[in-house]
């Protein structure tokens, strides 16, 4: 509660999976985060922020694989503060 009104967030989580690389697989997924922030008039246009959520190194796969979340927080009134 916020100065005594009821607040809800909604989330989508984002799941996803890259090969380790000597580049950078964390570089490769902060530009697929800043993807999404670009993307104002498709992803962007429902929701306000977006957050990594952390990274791991799958070791049960054949090849290593890094696996990563992306939490992305929906705001119901950015389409209609936009008259859609």
């Amino acid at each position: 509660m916020i100065s005594g009104n009821t607040v809800r967030s909604k989330k989508i989580t984002l799941e996803g999976a890259i090969l380790p690389s000597t580049i950078g697989h964390i570089l490769e997924i902060s530009k697929y985060i800043q993807r999404l922030e670009n993307d104002e008039k498709s992803f962007m246009a429902d929701f306000s922020d977006i957050t990594f959520g952390g990274a791991q190194i799958d070791t049960s796969e054949q090849e290593h694989i890094v696996r990563f979340t992306i939490d992305a927080w929906y705001d119901k009134n950015k389409r209609s503060g936009r008259g859609q």
